[in-house]
């Protein structure tokens, strides 16, 4: 078929000139030949705008043979898109310059006028003198690239989406929070609303939890049940056919004009109605074989209608939400029975010791609530001392909780064999390194005395103490390794403990900051222990409600204050004496002369003459050394009878045959007392004690 304009009927050229030096310049021939076999439409048009030229792939773009074509102007043919290329043609022709990729929507008759997309260049065509002959374009029809670059966009915008679903989703434990900041990224990116509704861990009823619209649109109180509340859907209903099958359903306001189908109550089908809710999909919420709920996509004011890759999507959300949602419900439960196991092994309430008066507060993590191995302890000792613990098992969770609990009731066995602070952390770093090769823990023991008025402390890399006085308050830096790195030895300090003390005890969850050295945080501690007053479990509280209520770290926190009970300190008598069996009795005449003394002990007064006699008596032959103590104590429910020998050597209880002469003394004592035992003593020597339980002093 020709492509140039043929002479018209009347024996006048078309286009004057064009079409005369195209054919003398044998022009036409290389326009045949080379774009007459080109796959992109190619036009010549005259100064007016008329076809001169097109070949064959230009024919068919318009969807009109060349006949149709030659000498009409654009605009005639292609009506409103032909004012658009004819508007582009005079500007090449004006100015000379190319238009060089023009992209442009137009209708033609080749597709029944559905419009297409079209990329198109247009120059300008001049003689050798550069006399204006007309212009020339190239033409492509770049829909179905256009339409996929469109959907690689949207590919390329849901990828992006589920990246952000599933980054907020994976950094949240808390069910709540999960779900929430899920529906607020959805909206308005994928829906115009979101319902996240959960069925009750019991089954009873579905709850909605997440609730969230765009901008301008949220419905009326009545209309959509809040978070919060319980949900009734009908047995129909898109959100029960989708949690009973497990698959996503689609509707489409088209199919169900009175929403009387996706609306649950009249109410949300007067908002339908009102708003234009154009589509909604239900998906699934299932975790590992368990439907948890459904996460609901409404379309209304953005006019979007959800297609089947829309579907896809919804359903690749839901099963991000779902995970997360069951991480976060198992994380809860792990965090519950963390606590609960915390919680039962820490001291439901301090033990009461008549010499000292205590009070703790733990509170979990303040970000999400989680436990770590924080734990402390009061210890009732014998003689009326009282050991103070304060520890932290590195991590969280219910390993550290179970390990704390361990490391806590193995403090307590080394406790009542009456070891010095220093030796028992070294027990206890051996321990530690058996029961976790890769975990570490701090400790702080220390033993009150309320006959010495005095704290004797070790310390296994806790945060130090903070001990308050009439002088103010001294930090307490004992050093002393974690348990767990290897060290076998911990030294021990002796301080006095007078009646206006008041010890402080903490983990470093109160005071350690990752904006600021812990160091800084202490001192801070320290400047308000000193300006805190009242009872002691106020002081607590407010403690911690001041340092930990401005803290979002992660970590737990445990306080204990402590400080001796005023008028509670207990009556003491001594006696020194060199060991001698002549002494035994001015011995066993002090003793009675001190119970009568002090009164109400009577019915202790044989006991007591006889322990005191086979203690001195043990001392005077087993014991090396030129002096001895005879101490009594009376505490408020118990009597205490001591002896304090240099000789570091520990008596042993044996039982004697019915043929020995000896060997029985100890014997007898262990029968007299409720319990006896010795220690070492810091300064050299040893104290062996027995205690006779009396009813408490009036």
């Amino acid at each position: 078929m020709s492509t140039v304009a043929p002479p018209p009927r009347d024996g006048s050229d078309p286009v004057p000139g064009l079409a005369t030096t195209l054919g003398e310049n044998a022009q036409l021939a290389t326009f045949q030949a080379v774009l007459g076999q080109s796959p992109m439409g190619a036009g010549i048009f005259d100064r007016d705008c008329r076809y001169v030229a097109a070949n064959e792939a230009l024919q068919k773009i318009i969807g009109l043979p060349a006949s149709q074509l030659i000498g009409r102007r654009v605009d005639e043919v292609l009506g409103a898109a032909g004012e658009q290329v004819t508007a582009n043609l005079r500007r090449v022709m004006d100015d000379g310059q190319p238009l060089v990729n023009h992209e442009m929507v137009a209708a033609t008759f080749a597709h029944g006028h559905e419009p297409r997309a079209f990329l198109a260049s247009y120059f300008r065509l001049a003689d050798d003198e550069g006399e204006l002959l007309g212009a020339a374009s190239l033409v492509t029809d770049i829909t179905e690239q256009q339409h996929t670059r469109q959907e690689l966009a949207a590919a390329n915008v849901r990828l992006s989406l589920l990246t952000r679903v599933s980054t907020t989703l994976a950094s949240c434990l808390d069910v709540q929070d999960a779900l929430a900041a899920l529906a607020a990224l959805v909206v308005p990116a994928f829906a115009d609303h979101c319902v996240v509704d959960l069925v009750d861990e019991d089954q009873s009823a579905v709850r909605r939890v997440a609730l969230v619209h765009a901008d301008g649109v949220a419905p009326a109180r009545d209309a959509w049940a809040l978070p919060g509340q319980v949900v009734v859907y009908p047995a129909d209903h898109p959100a029960v056919i989708a949690m009973r099958s497990g698959h996503a359903v689609v509707e489409h306001a088209a199919d169900d004009p009175d929403y009387q189908h996706i609306a649950p109550s009249p109410e949300s089908a007067e908002y339908g109605r009102r708003i234009g809710i154009r589509s909604a999909m239900t998906a699934p919420l299932l975790a590992r074989g368990e439907v948890l709920g459904a996460v609901s996509f409404v379309t209304s004011v953005s006019g979007r209608v959800m297609s089947e890759s829309d579907r896809e999507m919804g359903e690749q959300i839901a099963a991000r939400a779902a995970i997360a949602l069951d991480n976060a419900r198992l994380f809860a439960r792990e965090q519950r029975i963390a606590l609960a196991l915390q919680r039962s092994l820490l001291p439901d309430r301090l033990p009461a010791t008549p010499s000292l008066e205590t009070a703790a507060v733990y509170r979990p993590a303040a970000e999400d609530g989680t436990v770590g191995g924080d734990w402390y302890d009061v210890i009732p000792l014998p003689c009326g001392r009282v050991g103070l613990v304060m520890g932290d098992v590195m991590g969280r969770g219910v390993q550290a909780a179970a390990l704390m609990g361990q490391v806590r009731a193995a403090v307590r066995a080394y406790a009542v064999q009456d070891l010095p602070p220093g030796e028992l952390l070294g027990h206890l770093d051996g321990l530690v390194r058996g029961l976790a090769h890769d975990t570490l823990v701090t400790c702080l023991y220390a033993v009150y005395d309320p006959v010495e008025e005095a704290l004797c402390l070790a310390n296994a890399g806790h945060v130090p103490p903070l001990l308050r006085t009439e002088r103010g308050v001294q930090l307490l830096d004992v050093a002393g390794v974690l348990l767990g790195a290897g060290e076998s030895y911990y030294g021990q300090v002796e301080l006095d403990f007078p009646n206006d003390a008041v010890l402080l005890l903490y983990t470093d969850g109160l005071v350690e900051r990752r904006t600021r050295d812990l160091d800084q945080g202490i001192d801070e501690l320290s400047r308000h222990f000193a300006t805190t007053s009242g009872d002691l479990e106020s002081m607590a509280t407010e403690i911690v409600d001041v340092f930990d209520g401005v803290s979002d770290e992660v970590d737990d926190v445990a306080l204990m204050l402590v400080r001796p009970h005023l008028h509670q300190r207990p009556r003491i008598a001594t006696y020194d004496v060199v060991p001698h069996a002549a002494k035994v009795r001015d011995i066993r005449q002090f003793a009675l002369e001190t119970i009568t003394r002090w009164g109400g002990l009577e019915h202790v007064a044989d006991p007591v003459l006889l322990i005191v006699s086979e203690l001195v008596t043990n001392v005077i032959r087993h014991a090396t050394g030129h002096h001895a103590t005879v101490r009594l104590e009376r505490h408020q429910d118990r009597l205490v009878v001591a002896v304090i020998d240099p000789d570091a050597t520990p008596p042993r209880l044996t039982r004697a045959a019915p043929d020995d002469e000896g060997g029985r003394g100890l014997s007898l004592v262990e029968a007299l007392a409720d319990r006896w035992g010795t220690r070492h003593l810091a300064a050299g020597g040893k104290l062996v004690w027995c205690e006779l339980v009396t009813s408490p002093t009036a």
